[in-house]
């Protein structure tokens, strides 16, 4: 496994270490890391000493950022198969319950969109920041037809677990990771997928462990019952100018303009998107609100 920093796409998988319940300040242990990490530095954001300065939330308006999301689901409940937008360090913390991943990726730079079987689309994020209601955006002088969306993912309709018995489900809490991987191994689309070229991954996240999902890796996960986790993004120097280029090729803008920074892509996406009068209108909006709010 990778540290945390990397963006190869192996995920990591976080274990704590001491028998406290504080998982604020509590240090963990990482795959093939050599010592404890704490995780967390205040209510469910990364902790910077490990994971390095959170830049979506020093340099992207709220109304843009993505939000934390609460996961509850029972069991056989899954998620698509699908890949995160933007190009971020994805986590999910696991509080209750157990879930199983699986991971898929492949050389190149296309990915696993190099085998056209697995039939990825396009699918514009649904968690972002800010309330997108149209009397909430005139409020602040913003108009529903303003782009702000700035990411897009890929979704297939494939279902990776639509062989997997419920039984393993069930079974969850006592199961080995191995014993999952050999029932995963059995479902077609991950014999299709090995068969491709793809490498595959399985692992069973449990309570008070923490998965990161690196950029661009193809995923999905099935609940066992009673599961709840709350996930969310993280962006530090190592994935920025990633992040930014993602913005501006989704906003038809100057991809080389990323390297100047997460804010300055921001913006340069936004003008890209709703043309330079309307896109720097926005901008002052954005920009001004974010002021408010920190005042």
């Amino acid at each position: 496994m990778p540290l945390v920093y990397s963006c190869a796409w192996s995920p990591a998988r976080l274990y704590r270490t001491s028998p406290q319940k504080d998982i604020l300040n509590e240090p963990y242990e990482v795959d093939g890391a050599r010592r404890p990490q704490r995780i967390f530095q205040q209510v469910f954001a990364l902790d910077e000493a490990a994971f390095g300065e959170d830049l979506l939330s020093t340099q992207m308006p709220p109304r843009v950022r993505p939000g934390l999301a609460l996961v509850a689901a029972g069991l056989g409940a899954r998620s698509s198969f699908h890949i995160d937008p933007f190009e971020w360090l994805g986590w999910n913390y696991c509080v209750s319950g157990a879930k199983v991943w699986t991971f898929f990726s492949c050389g190149g730079d296309e990915g696993v969109h190099a085998v056209p079987s697995l039939r990825f689309a396009e699918k514009a994020p649904v968690a972002r920041g800010g309330d997108q209601r149209e009397e909430a955006l005139r409020e602040v002088g913003l108009l529903s037809s303003d782009r702000l969306c700035l990411a897009v993912g890929y979704e297939s309709e494939i279902d990776v677990y639509a062989d997997l018995s419920e039984d393993v489900l069930v079974g969850l809490a006592e199961a080995s990771d191995e014993d999952v991987a050999v029932a995963v191994g059995d479902c077609a689309v991950v014999r299709e997928a090995l068969g491709a070229g793809l490498r595959v991954e399985v692992c069973v996240q449990r309570p008070e462990e923490l998965i990161v999902i690196p950029a661009g890796t193809a995923h999905m996960v099935v609940h066992g019952a009673g599961s709840v986790g709350v996930a969310g993004q993280h962006c530090n120097t190592a994935n920025e100018e990633r992040v930014g280029a993602h913005a501006l090729r989704r906003c038809r803008g100057n991809v080389r303009v990323a390297a100047e920074g997460l804010e300055v892509a921001v913006e340069a996406a936004i003008i890209a998107a709703n043309g330079k009068e309307r896109g720097e209108a926005i901008c002052d909006v954005l920009w001004q609100e974010w002021d408010a709010y920190t005042a």
